[in-house]
């Protein structure tokens, strides 16, 4: 048995739950045995690292893969694998998938739930998370196949990869059922991310410095889940939706913004439709907020091919492991921020966050929190965040032709079959009110995991109604770009701990009402799971079917 130890990149607190639950949805039939029999043989002769076992403590920083010499030829799952034939067409089981020509052009909130689908398309048995299940295999697969589409469900810890990772596996493994051989992995005995300064040489301030990757102290521990506490307890009840951005709807408004600084004598900082869809989220994340407050907006930053060691483009094909740095920007949130200055603000963080020196600067840190055994959550002390992952740049150019069944060749001749990506990659316990996943882009637009409280999302239905291309988003103008100072922080601390007493007390009564707030979200969620497992995919009756082939969108 080898035993390989996993570097803390991958090992960081916020992976070490987390199995990334992923539905690829293709509008055709993919053939079940060539598919089975290339998996196998990607990970018995090729990567075998996927057939390996994590071993260890989840709640203490060194993990390990337990990774036998061979593979024995029985009682050993290299993966796990299941499969179901259904006898109708994929439009008649998830008709939300495909808008209403009424939504064409508009931002639409969808009736879809990232995570009671992937519950729908999983066998019961499949554990949710690391922690359920840390002795079986990486990988769990089933294919769902309709009579014109194929619905792939993939489940792998997220210690394991990043979506760009997941991207490459599939790729590798397409490869082989066309005859290709894979490219060699790379970066699991070795760390390959940078590192060229170690944690104990840089000086405290650096390390410590507020709105960004930091090492934070116990109070800040105790203060930034407080920040939380208030709105969690107001509107414990959230809903979990998909929001589809129509690109031209995107494209127009960043063209819009452009013009706006350039109109006021400013530079154009170079915005990308991300960056538009990020700063949306963010609006729409505080849309029943009215109270000014500091808000630290993160976004995942991903290091292939910004980093000399990930460089080469053949080299990472072959990199399928976690690359991930965080950017936040951190300012003053009110009503009138326009969408424009959210977007830029988004844009400029990520430019500082490449920086050779920051990038070195936070994986020195984001090492230094996973010896420690803690969260990178990117938050102040009584403030509020909101998180943005982007997968979308994974999919791109994903071709399944080569696994597509007999019949479903000839139609695809000229035209490789179309995709569309959904999932997620949370705790089963945590809220998903304050992150968001741009999940995948498909012609139609930027599909978007969004969650929300009740009132939150019935006010971002109401302004949609009203505003549907968020032509009225754009206007805000007036937005002071002062950073907190230590003052506003004290202000802040006042008001809400108005006497020693009265925070002392927020303090004691702190744990237990997280507890509480967590242990009831599992039971919600697993009531939800229960409820989606026990139900049958049926077909859902619609006045005009229409196929789904034409309404299953290109990646």
């Amino acid at each position: 048995m080898e035993v390989i130890p996993i570097s803390l990149p991958n090992s960081a607190f916020a992976f070490r739950r987390i199995r990334m639950h992923t539905l690829f949805i293709i509008n055709a039939r993919l053939a079940e045995t060539p598919l089975k029999n290339a998996l196998n043989t990607l990970i018995r002769d090729h990567w075998r690292l996927l057939g390996a076992r994590i071993v260890g403590d989840l709640k203490k920083p060194h993990l390990s893969y337990h990774l036998p010499e061979t593979f024995p030829d029985d009682n050993y799952d290299l993966f796990k694998w299941s499969s179901e034939e259904i006898d109708f067409p994929i439009d008649k089981a998830l008709p939300q998938l495909n808008p209403s020509p009424s939504q064409s052009g508009k931002v639409t909130v969808l009736p879809l739930d990232p995570r009671s689908l992937a519950a729908r398309f999983s066998p019961r048995e499949w554990p949710f998370q690391l922690s359920d299940a840390q002795d079986e295999p990486f990988l769990f697969v089933k294919l769902t196949l309709f009579t014109d589409a194929t619905v792939l469900s993939l489940s792998i810890p997220h210690i394991v990869c990043d979506a760009l990772g997941l991207a490459s596996l599939i790729r590798a493994w397409l490869g082989l059922v066309e005859g290709k051989t894979p490219p060699v992995m790379i970066g699991t005995r070795e760390d390959l991310l940078p590192g060229r300064k170690p944690f104990a040489e840089y000086a405290r301030e650096e390390v410590t410095a507020k709105g960004r990757t930091r090492l934070k102290g116990r109070v800040d521990g105790v203060l930034v889940p407080l920040g939380f506490v208030p709105q969690l307890v107001r509107n414990f009840r959230e809903e979990r939706t998909v929001v589809l951005f129509p690109t031209g709807v995107v494209q127009r408004l960043r063209e819009r913004i452009a013009r706006g600084f350039v109109e006021r004598g400013e530079a154009d900082p170079g915005l990308t439709n991300s960056d538009v869809v990020t700063a949306i989220l963010a609006k729409f994340s505080r849309m029943d907020t009215k109270k000014k407050h500091m808000l630290s907006l993160s976004q995942t930053v991903n290091l292939r091919r910004r980093i000399p060691e990930l460089s080469d483009p053949n080299t990472t094909k072959g990199y399928i492991h976690n690359s991930i740095i965080y950017a936040t920007s951190r300012f003053r949130f009110d009503h009138d921020v326009s969408l424009g200055d959210i977007a830029r603000r988004n844009r400029e963080s990520i430019s500082r966050t490449l920086q050779p020196d920051t990038i070195d600067l936070y994986m020195a840190i984001s090492r230094e929190l996973t010896r420690r055994a803690k969260s990178q959550h990117i938050c102040e002390p009584l403030e509020k965040s909101f998180h943005v992952t982007n997968w979308s740049s994974a999919w791109r150019r994903l071709d399944f032709t080569p696994a597509l069944e007999g019949s479903a060749v000839k139609e695809h001749q000229d035209k490789t079959p179309r995709v569309l990506v959904l999932g997620e990659s949370m705790e089963s316990r945590s809220p998903c009110r304050f992150n968001s996943v741009v999940m995948c882009k498909t012609e139609e637009g930027y599909w978007v995991s969004f969650s929300a409280a009740e009132p939150t999302l019935k006010a971002v239905r109401k302004y949609l109604a009203d505003d549907p291309e968020l032509k009225e988003m754009t206007r805000s103008s007036s937005y002071s770009s002062r950073l907190i100072s230590e003052s506003f922080a004290a202000e802040i601390m006042d008001a809400r701990c108005s006497t020693g007493r009265e925070y002392r007390a927020q303090m004691l009564d702190l744990d237990g009402q997280w507890e509480a707030m967590l242990a009831a979200y599992g039971t919600e969620i697993e009531r939800g799971q229960a409820k989606d497992d026990d139900a049958r995919i049926t077909p859902v009756p619609t006045q005009d079917a229409t196929p789904a082939a034409a309404h299953i969108h290109q990646t």
